[in-house]
């Protein structure tokens, strides 16, 4: 049989719409980039859409656009959520930008897209997909909105989540450690060169939008110093200090300690040859939402490493022969699709 063809190559958003207006923001504030059912007869559901990338890179171009594809093929609506990045905003922020997102699906995205002439969409229908540092913001979008709906019964759902390869305790991840202590001034002393950059990244505005090229395109000076200090944060422990106001952090400041009942129904995608965040956490998430009677399930990519369920253009073609697709993507679109209907 010969291997399955995707097309993964960008689409051009339908909209493009602010739904947080901000300060010192890049662009003037938070955007949704939605990508309609065309000729749809009756209003879609949507799925919001958030990127990964270490809290540091990536954009409301950093998704899947096979996904994008298949999701809006099936009826449903997709809308890739632009959020504020370190070093100018912790983790509580890119949480408020993600929930303001889900608000702004349920209210102010109709009469956006309806003044385009655009297909609208079910503001009770709403799914979130995330990867890597985008599934963490996904498993917290399912708390964060679980606790809304539990304080105001008015307030639809989240109808079901798809974090994918997602960092779910932040204790558990390397090669950080254990993050005990926050050292970054210690490592700021240490390495000039990186506090340097940390210094050039916080004079700037805060970033919303810093997408990865492709291996033939030239990277702005911002977007390779960006880079480059988010690969060192990564590997010298201060990624996760930055993330949080003060160390050490307490379980429940992971998401695997934010889980409850009111979680979501969740499908979470597992790379099997994760070397950056441990299957374990993925399958934890799984193990824990079980026990607490939600729905979950798990679909593993067997060899699958760390990014690349995304499909972005810098990223390498998948390897011949891969199931990664059939054993764990599609079965996660289509358990979205089942909780999205009617």
């Amino acid at each position: 049989m010969p291997d399955l063809v995707l097309d993964s190559s960008a689409l051009t958003p339908d909209l493009r719409v602010c739904f947080k207006p901000l300060d010192n923001v890049q662009g003037g504030g938070c955007h949704l980039e939605v990508y309609t059912v065309p000729d749809a007869s009756k209003p879609t559901p949507v799925v919001l859409m958030m990127h990964g990338g270490g809290w540091t890179m990536g954009g409301p171009t950093s998704i899947p656009y096979a996904q994008v594809r298949w999701l809006r093929e099936h009826g449903i609506a997709a809308a890739s959520v632009e959020y504020r990045m370190v070093p100018h905003v912790k983790m509580k922020d890119m949480r408020e930008d993600c929930l303001d997102a889900f608000r702004f699906a349920q209210s102010g995205l109709n009469v956006a897209l309806a003044a385009a002439n655009l297909s609208t969409v079910d503001p009770t229908r709403i799914g979130a997909w995330g990867a890597s540092a985008g599934g963490t913001l996904v498993l917290f979008l399912g708390a964060d909105v679980g606790d809304l709906v539990a304080s105001d019964n008015t307030i639809p759902p989240l109808r079901a989540i798809i974090p994918t390869y997602p960092l779910a305790d932040f204790h558990r991840f390397e090669p950080g450690g254990e993050h005990a202590e926050d050292k970054f001034d210690e490592v700021c002393a240490a390495d000039p060169d990186f506090k340097a950059k940390y210094d050039a990244l916080l004079a700037d505005k805060c970033q919303v939008s810093a997408a990865w090229t492709t291996e033939e395109q030239t990277p702005t000076p911002e977007l390779a110093r960006r880079w480059e200090f988010s690969h060192q944060a990564l590997h010298n422990g201060t990624l996760v200090p930055l993330l949080f106001d003060s160390m050490p952090l307490s379980p429940a400041a992971s998401p695997l300690g934010a889980l409850s009942a009111r979680m979501p129904p969740t499908f979470v995608v597992v790379a099997e040859a994760d070397q950056l965040i441990p299957p374990s956490q993925s399958y934890a998430v799984v193990e824990k939402l079980k026990s607490l009677g939600v729905d979950a399930a798990a679909g593993a990519g067997k060899d699958l490493p760390h990014g690349l369920a995304e499909m972005l253009p810098h990223q390498p073609a998948w390897p011949a022969g891969n199931k990664w697709w059939e054993d764990a993507i599609e079965p996660s679109l289509v358990f979205m699709s089942k909780y999205l209907s009617n």
